[in-house]
């Protein structure tokens, strides 16, 4: 009973000072875009994604090629991590949110 109220009131703190918990989740969209649109639309259909320079890639065509992966805040995606955050995050958000989130932090950047 004792170790059951323990994991109770650590998740209730979790979940207070969580500073991902808004009203609506990110969209992954607004963070996620193209550098290069015309290079992209012109080098992606070209095989870019499949056989280009990774970091070319993420910085001129992210999203084009579903690049799209990096925390948004750095320092709070540790913190988080270390509270657990990446092993019940996929429950609450899309992997491509969790990836805009702390997508590096939870090591989401390849899948």
């Amino acid at each position: 009973m004792r170790t059951a109220v323990v994991i109770f009131i650590a998740l209730v703190l979790v979940e207070a000072w969580n500073p991902f918990k808004r009203k609506t989740t990110p969209n992954p969209a607004m963070f996620c875009k193209d550098n290069d649109e015309s290079y992209c639309k012109t080098q992606v259909p070209n095989g870019l994604c499949k056989k280009g320079d990774k970091a070319d890639i993420k910085d001129r065509c992210a999203k084009s090629c579903n690049q799209c992966c990096f925390d948004m805040y750095p320092d709070e995606c540790k913190q988080m991590e270390k509270q657990g955050f990446c092993s019940f995050a996929l429950d609450r958000y899309t992997v491509d949110e969790v990836k805009v989130l702390c997508g590096v932090t939870c090591k989401l950047c390849d899948s």
